[in-house]
C-alpha cells in the first residue's frame, strides 16, 4: 500500500528475502505488494506478500489479478489492522490453495499465523518471543521471528531482538 511506514516495508521486505531464500532451489516463488489478488468476481486485494510452489494461476485480465496463493502476508498497520484481522480474513479463507496466513505486527513482536487444517477448519497460533520460529508447513518454510524483525526497532524489546538476531545468524 502505498504511504507505508519504514518498519511496514522493511517487514514485508524481510519476509520476502526469507521466502526467497528459503525458495532456492524448488518450484517456489514469493510476490511482493503491487500483485493483485482476485478473492471474488469482481473484488481485489493487494496482499504484502504472497507465495506458493508450483506456477501461479492468473486471470488473464489487465492488469493479471492472482487466483492461487498458498500464503498470504499482511502486515498491520494501525489504519488497516481490523481490516486485515475481519475483512481480508473473511475474503482469503475462501481461496481454495491458501493454507497459510500471516499478520504480523509492526508495533510490537507479533506473529498471529492461520494455518488450514481443512476446508472448514483452520488453527491460530500467536508468536511473540524473537527465538520463536514459524513452520509453514505446506511450503516447507521455516521463518525466525527475529529474522522477520531484523532491523527493526520496538519499543522495550531492541535488547531482547538483537540478541534473538543475533543467535538466529550464528545457528
Amino acid at each position: 500500500m502505498p504511504g507505508t511506514s519504514l518498519a511496514h516495508n522493511n517487514i514485508a521486505g524481510n519476509a520476502y528475502i526469507l521466502l526467497k531464500m528459503a525458495f532456492r532451489g524448488k518450484n517456489c516463488s514469493a510476490q511482493i505488494e503491487s500483485i493483485r489478488l482476485r478473492v471474488s468476481p469482481t473484488h481485489y486485494r493487494y496482499p504484502d506478500v504472497m507465495a506458493l510452489c508450483g506456477e501461479w494461476r492468473t486471470d488473464g485480465e489487465k492488469p493479471a489479478s492472482v487466483l492461487n496463493p498458498a500464503l498470504i502476508v499482511e502486515v498491520l498497520s494501525p489504519s488497516t489492522a481490523d481490516e486485515d484481522r475481519e475483512d481480508k480474513w473473511s475474503e482469503y479463507r475462501l481461496i481454495p490453495t491458501l493454507t497459510d496466513y500471516l499478520l504480523i505486527a509492526q508495533d510490537r513482536l507479533s506473529v498471529i499465523h492461520y494455518a488450514k487444517q481443512n476446508s472448514r477448519q483452520w488453527t491460530i497460533n500467536e508468536y511473540t518471543e524473537p527465538s520463536e520460529t514459524l513452520v509453514l508447513g505446506s511450503l516447507e518454510v521455516t521463518l525466525p521471528l527475529a529474522s522477520i524483525y531484523e532491523g527493526i526497532v520496538l519499543p522495550n524489546t531492541t535488547l531482547a531482538l538483537t540478541e534473538g538476531v543475533a543467535s538466529a545468524n550464528s545457528g
